[in-house]
């Protein structure tokens, strides 16, 4: 490797210490109070309409013979 080739490699992996934040985490802070249970009869809860709604759905997860 010549004198260039290595110079241009040092810089090039430099830079990647210099711009790159691996490891840096977000400023969110979850809170120390309890938070409140959303309540079971809340609109989010409600059967969606239609034939095929997702409760009816059947989900074989791992499972390769699907009756």
């Amino acid at each position: 490797m010549g004198r260039f080739e290595g110079f241009y490699l040092s810089v090039v992996l430099n830079s990647f210490l210099l711009f790159c934040h691996d490891g840096t985490t977000s400023t969110y802070v979850r809170r120390l109070e309890a938070t409140a249970d959303m309540p079971l009869d809340s609109d989010v809860f409600c059967v969606p309409p239609g034939c095929n709604a997702p409760q009816q759905k059947k989900l074989f997860i791992g499972c390769s013979r699907m009756n």
